[in-house]
């Protein structure tokens, strides 16, 4: 038990600094003249989310993108919780999360390297002022849906 904490342990105080480094974001609005107007707030299949929302998901380009399953979230989320920008904030925080849990453990996984380096490598991925951008911004949750995906691929394999 003792061996197994010990393991995580560092896993847990990234995640722990993460949250306190990116708390901020979760006091964030839509972000209007960002894509956020065009994606979630003034986007009639986000805001009725039907079958045939459904279909224009997977079969529409949104701001010159191709993000289905993004779209599928914030029409999900909005016909769920409504208008509250909380709600993204927080999914694509906790989908940073995982994101962060999956890099730890598939770099673990294949690479040899002492455990020190690990965490530097992990931290620098968790904390990088970049992902400001990714937490801050909602509409680019699609950027974190394909960090998720193939390394939840990988690492499952």
């Amino acid at each position: 038990m003792v061996m197994k904490l010990k393991r995580i342990f560092p896993l847990l105080f990234i995640i722990s600094c993460t949250i306190i480094i990116f708390f901020p974001v979760f006091q964030g609005d839509y972000l209007i003249g960002w894509d956020d107007d065009q994606q979630i707030i003034n986007n009639p299949d986000v805001l009725h989310l039907s079958w045939e929302s459904f279909r224009n998901y997977f079969s529409t380009f949104y701001v010159n993108s191709y993000q289905p399953l993004s779209l599928l979230s914030f029409g999900v989320e909005y016909y769920i919780f409504g208008k509250n920008p909380l709600v993204p904030h927080i999914t694509n925080f906790l989908l940073h999360i995982a994101n962060i849990v999956l890099v730890y453990l598939f770099l673990g996984k294949i690479l040899s390297v002492k455990k020190y380096l690990l965490i530097f490598i992990v931290a620098v991925f968790a904390f990088h002022p970049l992902q400001t951008e990714l937490l801050g911004w909602i509409s680019t949750r699609s950027t974190l849906l394909s960090y998720f995906f193939p390394c939840f691929l990988v690492f499952a394999i």
